[in-house]
C-alpha cells in the first residue's frame, strides 16, 4: 500500500468513525421524543460530505450499535435487520441527493431535499414497519399495531423534513465551505 492510499484509507477509517459515534450519540440525545430524531441527518450527512462508501458503513453500523444498545432493549432480529438496512439507506442517500442537486439554484434544492427526505424516512418507516410486524404483531395485534405506526411515521417524516432542510442543509453548505478552503 502506497504513502497516498495508506493515508487515504486512515482518512476513511477516522470519518467513518467520527460520524458513527456522532450518530449514536445524536441519536441517544432525543431519544425519549417519539420519532423525533437526529441520527438519520448525520448518517444522511456523512453521505453527503465523504461518499458512498462513508455514508453506507456509518449508516450500518450507527444501527446496529443504535438498535443493539437501545435503553428500551436490543431490536429483535427482524427490527434489527431492517433498521440496518434503512440506515445503509439514508447513508447511501446522502451520496446520491449531493450529486443529484449539486448544480441546482439553492430554493429548489431545499425544496427538493425536504420532500425527498420525507419520501426517504417513508421508505424507512415502511421498511422498519414490516420488520417490526414481523417481530412483534399477531393477527389480534395487526389492526392496532398499523394505526399507532401511521401516527408515529407522520410524526417521523414531519420533523425529518424539517431537521434535514432547516437545520442540516445550511450545516451541510457552512461545512463544504471549510473543506474547500483547506483545499
Amino acid at each position: 500500500m502506497d504513502k497516498v492510499s495508506k493515508e487515504n484509507h486512515i482518512r476513511w477509517i477516522a470519518q467513518t468513525g467520527i460520524f458513527t459515534a456522532l450518530a449514536v450519540s445524536l441519536g441517544y440525545l432525543l431519544f425519549f421524543i417519539p420519532n423525533v430524531e437526529l441520527l438519520s441527518s448525520t448518517i444522511f450527512a456523512s453521505g453527503w460530505l465523504f461518499g458512498l462508501s462513508v455514508g453506507v458503513t456509518v449508516g450500518g453500523i450507527s444501527f446496529a450499535i443504535f438498535s443493539l444498545f437501545n435503553p428500551l432493549g436490543a431490536s429483535l432480529p427482524p427490527l434489527f435487520i431492517a433498521q440496518v438496512i434503512g440506515g445503509i439507506m439514508i447513508g447511501a442517500s446522502g451520496h446520491l441527493f449531493k450529486i443529484m442537486l449539486s448544480s441546482m439554484p439553492l430554493f429548489l434544492r431545499v425544496i427538493i431535499l425536504g420532500i425527498g427526505t420525507g419520501l426517504l424516512t417513508l421508505i424507512y418507516d415502511i421498511i422498519t414497519n414490516i420488520g417490526g410486524f414481523i417481530a412483534f404483531t399477531t393477527e389480534e395485534t395487526f389492526l392496532a399495531y398499523l394505526a399507532t405506526g401511521i401516527i408515529f411515521s407522520l410524526l417521523h417524516i414531519v420533523s425529518n423534513i424539517l431537521i434535514f432542510s432547516i437545520l442540516l442543509f445550511p450545516i451541510l453548505r457552512r461545512v463544504e465551505n471549510l473543506i474547500r478552503k483547506k483545499m
